[in-house]
């Protein structure tokens, strides 16, 4: 039976009550979710399901705690699936989130449905090349489908 790990809401740059030790406390908590229950757990898959950013707008750093926490899992050739929470949507203005950005840098995969079609969703399979698709096929035999 396929093992996967599903995290929610991690908030990576939380940043309030004045403590940047708070902001390192999410940073920490994640990356040892990670190494707990991912590696230590032998997992065939995580799920990240949303809100893996506090902001749309994020600092450097940030971004350099999400890439250490995902390269981690690539480094153990274990699929990281993703789909964007309210505070991961790309910032107003800006044509890309941050999450469409990491998955381009192929430290995730961003399951979301084509919405182009006059307001009709549709669930394409996950194209590697192009880095786009609503659902994905494992070779766990699980298929999982990505919405928001």
């Amino acid at each position: 039976m396929p093992r996967f790990l599903h995290l929610a809401d991690i908030h990576l740059g939380f940043d309030r009550y004045d403590s940047p030790q708070r902001t390192q406390d999410f940073f920490r908590a994640f990356y040892d979710a990670i190494e707990t229950y991912a590696i230590g757990g032998k997992v065939d898959f995580v799920l990240l399901a949303g809100d893996i950013f506090e902001h749309r707008q994020i600092k450097p750093a940030v971004l350099n705690q999400a890439q250490t926490c995902l390269k981690v899992l690539n480094d153990a050739g274990i699929p990281v699936l993703a789909i964007e929470g309210n505070h991961d949507n790309r910032p107003f203005g800006s044509n890309t989130s941050w999450l469409r950005y990491l998955a381009e840098g192929g430290f995730m995969i961003l399951l979301e449905p084509d919405t182009s079609h006059q307001g009709e969703v549709i669930y394409q399979p996950w194209n590697e090349e192009e880095k786009r698709g609503g659902y994905i096929d494992l070779d766990c035999g699980v298929r999982v489908l990505g919405s928001y």
